[in-house]
């Protein structure tokens, strides 16, 4: 860059300008300079030029500077040479741009040696104009020309190999030269797998389809094999024949019901003959089929639904009274029927069935205690009394006096003069002496009682109940030998014959029964460890009445065979209700006795039972009773199912009439007791299950199980 000052010109004082290197000097800041076009001229019109700016006379006295080597500065397009008049150039400039204009042009009309230049320049500018013109329009068609000869210029007509490519040497020469060529056919591992790969003459290949196999019919792929399906032709196999399709081929076997018989026409299927086997059929006659059979039942029965090679027996019994006679009743046998004697009675000469006399033909048939009173088609093991009226079962203890009821004791000594009667009779009469004794032992010792696990609670608050007012109702315990030396209480249960107990199933449920308690010592059998004690009123181990009470075993017990379990709390109770028999028979007395079994008359809404167990009572295990009222209607049902959660048709539920009365887990197969026409007690129920507020409880309906029980307890 170069910079100059103008000290003689007003408004040049401190311009500074700047060159931009090239032919030109630019100012800044001129406030002055008219136009940018304005170019600076000497006292003689001329523009100032270089070497003029070089002189050392030159007017005006400017003062300048410029970069060395750089010396095509020109002044036309300077601001600041503007003033073009002969006017002081210290005052502003008041041309406008026209006048500046028509002075500069005037100026080259000046006849000096630069204005001829300038006048010849302006005479032939056409020329140079058609000149560049030529130029411009030669360069064109020589790059068009460069263009058209690369795209046309001379091709090679050479023909290659599909192994080889053409290459273009130059303008005019062109060979086939060699590629690389890719053979899949010889991968590995194989591109076509088990089939033979084929290569083209040139890229891709063909997997070759050998036979029962062929390229995809989808899209015809020819590097792909599949298999065909030639069981989709109907008829590609035989008669009777089933087509299996495999990887490339086929087989055909024979139907279900047809064997393969090979003949001279080759392999064809046979019916084969299902009825040779003579138990094809249950219950029914085989008839033969073309690949099958049918099962024909025989008279009598019906076609099982669930299996076509089984009859069902019709029971006739239950399609129409068949049988009319006189005590006679209906026996179903397999495909038929026939018609026999009720029980208790049995057919004469004339094939009437006539009543049986039990109390004659057999000295066995009730206890030494019982008098036998025969009925028709049964008879009655009545308690003797002095008024000769007959208690079967299920008498109320309570009001024997009123009933003419002596002792056993004193009415054995004046009704019998059979020894061993009397011996007895001495026996009883003599307990009250030993009784004496062992009260005294007592007053010593505190009773010790049965012990009652945490886990089993009992009855709470219950009435007290008198000695000997329920001789039936029995307690089952674990023996000393299998839990802690000691007897433990856990269950109830009622007598019901001189043999057979009544309690819930789930008591005699061994899985459930290990569940909940755990043995010292493992029985023989799970049988042997209960010990059973009936009619016994204090159940603390050092009571008179335990004391005194006779051990019973089972000989066998018996499940319903439709009983549900009662594994856990939300278990529905169903069937819950066992009967067992006793190894020994039980003698009938005032303190030992049985309930009776219920008429198949059902218990009713609102009906009062009694139910008896054992409480605790101080120290002591005591039985006590309390009173609970059957709810068996709609109106109940859903608390009561809230309660129990479930329970099934052959039980009822039943809530205490005490509401601060309630029964536990440990009255388990305890009997809700029904006083029938106030004369005698029968069993309506058994205590199954407690709901989750202990007033509530779920009793397994005795009448329902009345057939069941009855063809198993013994007298």
């Amino acid at each position: 860059m170069s910079a100059g000052i103008y000290p003689n010109r007003q408004h040049f004082d401190n311009l500074s300008y700047i060159s931009d290197g090239r032919d030109r000097i630019s100012y800044i800041n001129d406030p002055y300079a008219a136009t940018s076009h304005d170019a600076p001229f000497d006292s003689r019109g001329v523009v100032l030029r270089p070497t003029d700016l070089n002189k050392s006379n030159r007017e005006n006295n400017i003062t300048y500077s410029y970069r060395s080597g750089q010396d095509n500065i020109y002044g036309y397009n300077n601001a600041a040479f503007s003033d073009i008049s002969g006017v002081d150039s210290r005052g502003p400039s008041m041309r406008t741009p026209q006048q500046n204009i028509y002075n500069v042009q005037k100026t080259f009309q000046n006849p000096k040696n630069n204005g001829k230049a300038s006048r010849i320049c302006s005479k032939y500018w056409y020329i140079f104009v058609l000149l560049t013109l030529i130029i411009l329009v030669a360069i064109g068609l020589g790059i068009g020309f460069g263009i058209f000869y690369s795209k046309h210029k001379s091709k090679c007509h050479l023909s290659c190999d599909p192994s080889e490519r053409l290459v273009h040497l130059n303008s005019t020469h062109c060979e086939c030269q060699c590629i690389l060529i890719i053979n899949e056919c010889e991968y590995e591992p194989p591109v076509c797998g088990q089939f033979p790969c084929i290569k083209f003459n040139g890229t891709g290949y063909e997997c070759h389809c050998t036979m029962g196999f062929h390229h995809p019919p989808s899209n015809n792929d020819l590097t792909r094999c599949e298999d065909i399906d030639e069981c989709r032709n109907s008829h590609i196999c035989g008669e009777n024949q089933i087509c299996h399709n495999t990887i490339g081929s086929y087989t055909c076997s024979c139907q279900s019901g047809y064997e393969t018989i090979v003949s001279s026409n080759g392999i064809i299927c046979q019916d084969i003959n299902e009825c040779l086997d003579g138990t094809r059929c249950s219950n029914g006659h085989c008839i033969n089929n073309n690949g099958s059979f049918t099962c024909v039942c025989n008279p009598g029965f019906t076609p099982d639904i669930f299996n076509p090679l089984h009859c069902d027996d019709i029971d006739e019994c239950l399609l129409s009274n068949n049988c009319t006679g006189n005590n006679e009743i209906c026996e179903n046998i397999p495909g038929s029927y026939k018609c026999i004697c009720a029980r208790g009675y049995r057919r004469d000469g004339h094939n009437n069935c006539i009543n049986i006399n039990e109390c004659a033909e057999s000295n066995t048939t009730c206890d030494i205690n019982s008098r036998c009173e025969d009925r028709n088609g049964s008879f009655a093991c009545c308690i003797k009394t002095i008024t000769n009226q007959c208690i079967e079962c299920g008498y109320d203890y309570t009001n024997s006096s009123s009933n003419g009821m002596l002792s056993f004791a004193y009415t054995n000594l004046l009704l019998t003069t059979d020894l061993s009667a009397t011996v007895t009779a001495f026996a009883i009469a003599n307990t009250s002496l030993r009784l004496n004794a062992i009260k005294k032992s007592i007053k010593k010792n505190k009773l010790k009682k049965v012990n009652n696990h945490v886990r089993r609670t009992r009855m709470i608050n219950g009435q007290s109940v008198e000695t000997g007012q329920f001789p039936w109702i029995a307690a089952l315990l674990i023996k000393s030998d299998y839990y802690n030396s000691e007897p433990r209480y856990v269950c109830s249960a009622s007598l019901v014959s001189s043999w057979n107990i009544i309690t819930a199933a789930h008591c005699l449920d061994e899985q459930h029964f290990r569940k909940q308690w755990e043995l010292t010592r493992e029985p023989s059998l799970f049988k042997d460890i209960f010990d059973i004690r009936i009619g016994v009123h204090n159940l603390s181990l050092n009571s008179t009445d335990f004391l005194q009470s006779q051990s019973y075993s089972i000989a066998n017990f018996t499940l319903h065979s439709d009983y549900q379990t009662l594994d856990t709390e939300h278990a529905t109770v169903k069937n819950d209700i066992a009967l067992i028999k006793l190894t020994k028979r039980i003698e009938r007395s005032s303190k030992l006795d049985w309930i009776c079994l219920p008429t198949i008359v059902n218990v009713h809404d609102q009906n009062i039972l009694k139910v008896v167990s054992y409480s605790h009572t101080d120290d002591d295990s005591i039985q006590q009773q309390l009173n609970i009222r059957v709810l068996d209607n709609h109106q109940y049902q859903a608390e009561c199912q809230r309660q129990l959660n479930d329970i099934a048709e052959d039980a009822f539920c039943a809530i205490t009439t005490n509401n601060s009365s309630v029964l536990g887990v440990g009255d388990s197969g305890a009997g809700a007791m029904l006083f029938d026409n106030n004369t005698h007690w029968q069993l309506a129920g058994v205590m199954s299950k407690t709901g989750f507020q202990k007033a509530y409880s779920a009793m397994t309906n005795v009448s329902t199980h009345i057939e069941w029980l009855q063809s198993l307890v013994e007298r």
